[in-house]
């Protein structure tokens, strides 16, 4: 692997271009030609915080450029190992921690300022640091603490292995996208079922104190600096829990009261010290994080949560860039990090493949999964991977967690200098050029739920007898039982708050039938059926299409709207990607179905998944027989092949689950007879199953229980 100075293939410009250039005159004569030099005066030019530590490395500092950047971090994170889990006083794992941190710093910022490393690689490094700080801490306040029999149950040499205490890395740091000077985000547990219930309050009460003491040894600046400001509160109710709690307790609380922003928050989620409990934990959280079901209402919270931080005007020139956000602005890194996360909240829950925790791995699988265009997913990577790059920079200068453009002139001109820009002006304009190149590409998502006005009640039936309803007075007191929570689909604020939004359309798109009262009346039996609405209501903000083609079945098919009321989860086949196209053949669906059911813990669950299966392939049969996508006799191969999938792949698990009480089926097997339209293949929408089964038992009994 080539060394760090070989590697090098940029450099930043010198803002102060005498300091730089004093400071590497007073070096090691290896350090004052070439690339080197170039590097080394530009970093110091140009931050304060790069002079100090090169000034303090400054007899090291020729070694690190003859050696692979990789193999010198490894050392860094080795020796931080070694000293911390020799220590013998709070105050030596703490220089430790500092001093590692002092020199991982600068090489990051070298490596990063020089080329020689890319995005991935800087926050990858930085991540790296942050777990090794936050696991050599943990293990070893554990050992001492088990050492004096204060962790009951717990050896020491459980301890050392951090058994029974989980820390989640989240954000950044859990996606190993740490910035330069970033706060690490934990969340902190114990394994409540690792201990005996009688020393429940004593583990707790000494993990809480690991806890604090962990955060005070990372964060405190002493008179060496600091390891890394802690953040602990994205943990359940912090103002009201303990710093660390029982793993059960932070189960029952995402399960009842989760919200959406701390799903967004799981998707980076990552295990630190004890990894296997950790890993236990999160596999348990996976049906909170990922739901399979309707997730559009994760578009209209995270609109909600953009709104709040989105509160500055948007606004892209060169005079506008002075106290610009790059991270919450509008258009900065936060834009693209919801952009991913709210498609993966969407659809992670029914495609694996989009639960990445990066955001240009995240990027990456929308754009491989068809939910985003190649020419979004380059343009977002290339902006996040400038944004973030430049938000480096802008930390660097003083070792800041900042993210804002500084509003001085020489501060603007030291973050040009370090981006390599030696005319600020030109990477302002540059810079603002991104930003609403950024700002436009998300928005075009994030905006399209508009509040829309209320409509007067004095006028509302010359609308409705204008839009084309031939008893407007009926069409208005039942849109008036909607919107007031007559129904249970508009019942909470929240949905009658979505409603609103949509009203005008769907009265439009009601309007707009042959026969609009009918269509209305058939419209009602949809929303009445419907045990709830907001994530319905979300599902047709994102994607107006679906509410024209609820209204076309409404029209055609009132049976098949009622029955959506009834099982609005079928809603779910609409945004697959292949939902128009014509079903597949006989063994795809039946693998398909099998792979689902596989993946059903019980036989409860089995029954639920194959029910599910068969309404969401019925349903996407019958609206392309709607649409005219296929005609009776295509219909009707659609409608059978779903049954007999179904059939056949069901009655494997029904097997099963009557040999734990029956024992093994005797003889020679069983044979399932399609009858009727099922036999010759010309199943309608509305067909029931005619089904014969024979079996030959021989002269066997089955030797079960009963």
């Amino acid at each position: 692997m080539s060394t760090l100075a070989d590697r090098l293939t940029a450099a930043p410009c010198a803002f102060d271009e005498a300091r730089g250039a004093d400071l590497v005159a007073s070096l090691d004569a290896r350090l004052t030609r070439g690339a080197v030099a170039e590097l080394l005066t530009g970093a110091a030019g140009s931050s304060p915080y790069l002079a100090r530590l090169i000034e303090r490395q400054s007899v090291a500092l020729p070694g690190w450029f003859e050696r692979p950047p990789e193999d010198m971090f490894d050392e860094i994170c080795n020796n931080l190992t070694t000293t911390a889990s020799g220590a013998d006083s709070f105050a030596t794992i703490g220089a430790a921690l500092r001093h590692a941190k002092s020199q991982a710093a600068l090489l990051i910022a070298l490596a990063d300022l020089g080329g020689a490393w890319d995005l991935t690689a800087v926050t990858g490094a930085l991540t790296r640091l942050a777990d090794e700080a936050v696991e050599v801490t943990a293990k070893w306040l554990m050992t001492r603490a088990a050492s004096a029999g204060q962790l009951p149950g717990l050896s020491p040499e459980e301890a050392a292995s951090g058994e029974g205490f989980i820390v989640l890395a989240m954000g950044k740091m859990g996606a190993h996208e740490l910035n330069y000077s970033s706060d690490i985000d934990l969340i902190v547990l114990f394994d409540n079922d690792r201990f005996a219930e009688d020393d429940l309050l004593d583990v707790r009460a000494r993990f809480v104190k690991i806890t604090r003491d962990i955060v005070k040894l990372l964060s405190e600046n002493t008179a060496q600096g600091y390891a890394f400001r802690t953040d602990l509160r994205l943990r359940p109710s912090p103002s009201t829990t303990p710093v660390c709690m029982a793993v059960t307790a932070a189960e029952r609380y995402y399960e009842t009261v989760g919200r959406t922003w701390e799903r967004a928050a799981h998707i980076k989620a990552r295990p630190l010290v004890d990894v296997t409990a950790g890993a236990r934990y999160l596999a348990g959280l996976v049906p909170f994080i990922w739901r399979r079901h309707l997730d559009y209402a994760a578009i209209e919270d995270t609109q909600d949560m953009l709104r709040k931080i989105r509160a500055q005007k948007a606004q892209f020139t060169v005079e506008a860039m002075p106290g610009q956000d790059l991270k919450l602005g509008p258009g900065g890194i936060r834009e693209i990090e919801f952009f991913a996360q709210t498609r993966q909240l969407i659809m992670g829950g029914r495609d694996p493949a989009l639960r990445l925790p990066d955001t240009l791995g995240a990027l990456g699988a929308l754009a491989e999964a068809g939910l985003i265009t190649d020419a979004e997913e380059t343009s977002l990577v290339q902006d996040y991977t400038a944004l973030r790059m430049t938000e480096h920079r802008l930390q660097m200068i003083e070792d800041a967690q900042t993210h804002t453009v500084p509003r001085s002139d020489e501060g603007r001109g030291r973050l040009a200098a370090l981006c390599g820009h030696a005319d600020r002006q030109s990477f302002e304009c540059s810079l603002a050029e991104r930003l609403a190149r950024v700002h436009a590409t998300c928005d075009a998502f994030f905006g399209r739920s508009k509040p829309a006005p209320a409509a007067k009640a004095n006028s509302e039936e010359a609308e409705l007898a204008e839009a084309g309803f031939e008893r407007p007075g009926d069409a208005a007191r039942t849109i008036a039982r909607w919107h007031q929570g007559g129904i249970a689909a508009t019942r909470s604020e929240r949905a009658q708050s979505l409603f609103a939004r949509l009203q005008p359309q769907i009265v439009r798109r009601l309007g707009g039938a042959t026969q609009p009262d009918q269509a209305l009346a058939h419209f009602d039996s949809f929303l009445s059926g419907l045990p709830a609405g907001v994530q319905v209501f979300s599902l047709f903000s994102a994607n107006p299409k679906l509410l024209d083609l609820i209204v076309e079945i409404c029209v055609a098919a009132p049976k098949l709207a009622g029955y959506l009321g009834r099982h609005p989860n079928t809603l779910d086949a609409l945004v697959e990607q292949d939902f128009w196209q014509p079903l597949p053949d006989q063994a795809t669906l039946g693998q398909d179905l099998a792979d689902r059911l596989e993946r059903a813990e019980d036989y409860e669950r089995v029954l639920d998944e194959a029910r599910r299966w068969a309404r969401e392939n019925w349903f996407r049969a019958g609206v392309q027989v709607l649409r005219g996508l296929a005609d009776h006799r295509e219909a009707g191969g659609a409608f059978t092949r779903v049954a007999e999938s179904f059939v056949a792949g069901l009655l494997p698990h029904v097997t099963t689950e009557f040999a734990t009480r029956h024992g093994a089926p005797p003889g020679k097997g069983m044979a399932v007879i399609a009858m009727g339209k099922l036999g010759s293949g010309e199943m309608t929408a509305a067909s029931d199953l005619d089904l014969i089964t024979i079996y030959d038992a021989g002269d066997e009994n089955s030797d079960g229980p009963r």
